[in-house]
C-alpha cells in the first residue's frame, strides 16, 4: 500500500499514523439491539499492519475481520439460548467481548 494507496474495501487509514485499522457499520435493523449491549454501530478494529504492508498481506487482515463481524452478527441475531450449540454461543460471546474491547482475562485482576 505504499504510495499507490489502492482502495480496499472497509480499510481505515489514519492520516496521523501509519497503523491499519477494520472499520464497518453493522446492519441497520441490529442497531438498536447492539445499542442494548453497548455495542457502537461501527466496528473498528487494528490490522497490525502498517500503511507499507502488502495488499496481499491486508487483504488477509481484513477477510480475518470480515469473519470477526460475522461472529458479532451472528450473536446479535441469537433470540434465544436455545437456538445456537455451546461452542458456537461461546464463540459469539468472544466476538462480543472483543467488540468492546475486552480481552480474555482482564477480568481477573478485579476485586470486588
Amino acid at each position: 500500500m505504499k504510495e499507490s494507496h489502492v482502495k480496499i474495501k472497509y480499510l481505515k487509514v489514519d492520516n496521523n499514523t501509519e497503523w491499519l485499522s477494520y472499520q464497518r457499520r453493522l446492519p441497520k435493523e441490529l442497531l438498536g439491539k447492539a445499542k442494548q449491549l453497548g455495542i457502537k454501530g461501527t466496528l473498528v478494529r487494528p490490522l497490525d499492519l502498517t500503511s507499507c504492508a502488502s495488499t496481499a498481506k491486508i487483504t488477509a487482515a481484513i477477510e480475518a475481520c470480515n469473519e470477526w463481524r460475522e461472529r458479532v452478527l451472528r450473536f446479535l441475531r441469537a433470540t434465544s439460548a436455545g437456538s445456537v450449540s455451546k461452542s458456537t454461543a461461546y464463540k459469539d460471546a468472544m466476538a462480543w467481548l472483543e467488540a468492546r474491547g475486552i480481552t480474555q482475562g482482564s477480568l481477573k485482576v478485579l476485586t470486588l
